[in-house]
């Protein structure tokens, strides 16, 4: 059964991809060059990116200054009881 799914999610995978590939074809016959195209895709991507880690950043500073930890607090005597 793993089998058929993944054969079947590899084929959705290749149509995908496939219709893609169409679609830039199409927009390199309409004269839109297809490197333009993934160059500004890509510049987007980065963009976002870019931003998303400033947000990043920013948290982990206010954090560091409030002197609060990322994961939080945790009670390690617990855990050393399991171990031992």
């Amino acid at each position: 059964m793993e089998n058929a799914n993944c054969c079947l999610q590899k084929t959705r995978e290749q149509r995908k991809a496939s219709r893609m590939r169409g679609k830039m074809v199409a927009q390199h016959v309409k004269g839109i060059d297809v490197n333009v195209k993934l160059n500004s895709q890509k510049y987007k991507e980065q963009q976002q990116n870019q931003t998303a880690l400033r947000v990043i950043i920013k948290a982990v500073r206010y954090l560091a200054q409030q002197g609060i930890s990322l994961r939080g607090h945790i009670d390690e005597s617990g855990i050393r009881r399991i171990r031992h």
